[in-house]
């Protein structure tokens, strides 16, 4: 199917839109989906998601670094940069996960705690996942300050490992 504003390239995005009482779905291509910028009402934003998540995911967006000069992030489906994410805290389409995946797993992590779903389990099983995961991450985090030569921060985060493991090794013993 081509694209109903071009009429040249393959339509991927079926834009959908109420005007007078009347459903109209208008198909684009992804070159011509970032100009049809749609409008979300203020009120339905907030009422999109749990109460105060929308706010919550908002503050931690902007709390999130702005792009470098020239190295602008930008979605290959849909055209939403970084920034225009940053502001609006929605995606154009599904593309944007992977274009915008190494800044959304530091808003994962600090939104969530985790950024990979545990699901549900028994909460002794969860509780011992958890201290695993950061332990990982910790870990990690030591071999970059030692690479890094910041020999200050590794010796707190070997500390913080150490508290960690025995945490971890007193729980398996109850």
């Amino acid at each position: 199917m081509k694209c109903e504003m071009c009429h040249k390239s393959e339509a991927t995005v079926a834009y959908t839109h109420i005007v007078e009482n009347e459903k109209k779905t208008v198909n684009l291509c992804s070159s011509c989906t970032p100009q049809q910028k749609v409008q979300v009402a203020a009120k339905a934003q907030a009422e999109a998601g749990p109460p105060g998540m929308v706010k919550k995911v908002k503050a931690e967006l902007k709390q999130m670094p702005k792009t470098e000069g020239t190295t602008i992030a930008q979605c290959s489906g849909c055209g939403t940069t970084y920034d225009e994410f940053r502001k609006s805290g929605r995606f154009g389409c599904h593309q944007c996960y992977e274009a915008f995946g190494d800044h959304l797993e530091r808003l994962m992590k600090r939104i969530h705690g985790a950024v990979v779903h545990q699901g549900k389990g028994q909460i002794e099983q969860r509780e011992l996942v958890q201290p695993e995961e950061e332990l990982k991450g910790l870990r990690q985090d030591l071999a970059a300050a030692v690479t890094d030569e910041a020999y200050e921060k590794a010796a707190t985060l070997r500390d913080r490992i150490l508290e960690l493991e025995a945490e971890i090794g007193s729980e398996a013993d109850e």
